[in-house]
């Protein structure tokens, strides 16, 4: 198996059980869904320094709370809608980036290519990105006890 020479000095993804993310996102209305995928995009940045992601979830952030305040003030909803509709996309534009880079790290820790399904990541988010951290931590943890287990 190949191993990459980053990934030793990259800490394991975050773990959290996803249907605890998912939970909790439906909980608080979406608000843990949002501090969960930027926790998602600060380990992609330390995985690849490349990474879009942070940036884009602070700026889909940025511009959500915008259009709460729009609605409070009562603007126009056509308004309104449209700025949602630019924090959901930047969202996803952020979303896809922990993806590619939670794709290159999974490769060079399996050693085989790996495929994360674009419409997943579009429907579900950071719930399916973290099901897959989880699923890395697993194998890596697997790993890791199979390395250290006295030779027969």
């Amino acid at each position: 198996m190949r191993k990459s020479k980053s990934t030793p000095s990259v800490p394991l993804p975050p773990g959290f059980h996803w249907t605890l993310v998912l939970i909790l996102e439906i909980v608080t209305l979406g608000l843990f869904g949002c501090v969960w995928a930027i926790v998602q995009a600060l380990w992609a940045k330390k995985f690849d320094p490349s990474s879009k992601a942070l940036s884009l979830y602070i700026v889909a952030t940025v511009v959500m709370v915008a259009g709460e305040i729009l609605e409070l003030m009562h603007a126009d909803i056509t308004i309104q809608a449209a700025v949602q509709i630019g924090s959901a996309l930047i969202a996803t534009f952020g979303a896809f980036s922990v993806k590619n880079s939670l794709a290159r790290y999974i490769t060079s820790v399996e050693g085989s290519p790996t495929y994360l399904s674009g419409l997943m990541t579009i429907v579900l988010g950071e719930v399916y990105l973290q099901y897959h951290m989880n699923r890395v931590r697993a194998f890596q943890s697997r790993r890791r006890e199979r390395d250290l287990a006295p030779a027969q």
